[in-house]
């Protein structure tokens, strides 16, 4: 009988700033271009600290990213009092996606016991006939804990697989078993054709 594992509270998703493509509002633009290069630099300081990229000013200035850093590295100390009065807009942001697999590991006895099948199981060749029931009962298993939330870098990572490699491995052989579909054309993930009929 199989364990069942324990459910875990995934985390909701998170507001954070945009940082590609930003698009200056207009009174900052306004702002901008009715400065001179310096009151420029210390103005885009302190927008930067709220959250905008040197990007967006750069695109602005006909400058590149590095000349704009530069320019506040420059300038940021300087004393200009009439630009601590112009406006600074939060950036454009969005929601981060939850994560799709829960940071745990697996239980300790579905881990011996999936050592146990694994161990087997990567001894399964061509058309023997030898430990294909463990290779079965083991796919299954890794894709029943797949289903679950836990991610096959977790799992191989537990498994002692090699970290770099693991976890394609794990993949590999869920396709090859037909539990995940791809549309992948390496020789790897060919079918498995010598299967004990169900």
């Amino acid at each position: 009988m199989r364990r069942k594992i324990k459910k875990v509270e995934v985390k909701s998703s998170e507001v954070k700033i945009k940082k590609i493509h930003q698009e200056l509002p207009q009174e900052v633009i306004e702002a901008l271009t009715s400065l001179s290069r310096k009151e420029q630099y210390r103005y885009i300081y302190n927008l930067k600290k709220a959250g905008w990229t040197y990007n967006s000013f750069a695109r602005l200035l006909g400058v590149t990213r590095e000349a704009v850093r530069c320019g506040v590295d420059a300038n940021h100390a300087k004393d200009f009092p009439h630009v601590e009065t112009l406006p600074v807009p939060s950036p454009p942001t969005y929601k981060s996606k939850p994560p799709t697999f829960r940071n745990e590991e697996v239980d300790e006895e579905t881990l011996s016991r999936l050592k146990e099948l694994h161990e087997k199981a990567r001894l399964v060749r061509y058309n023997h006939k030898h430990y294909r029931d463990e290779a079965e009962i083991f796919t299954k298993m890794i894709y029943d804990l797949y289903l679950q939330g836990y991610s096959l870098s977790t799992i191989g990572n537990q498994l002692g697989l090699n970290p770099k490699s693991g976890s394609r491995a794990l993949y590999f052989r869920l396709v090859r078993y037909g539990y995940l579909e791809t549309k992948g054309t390496s020789h790897a993930l060919r079918k498995v054709i010598h299967r004990k009929a169900e």
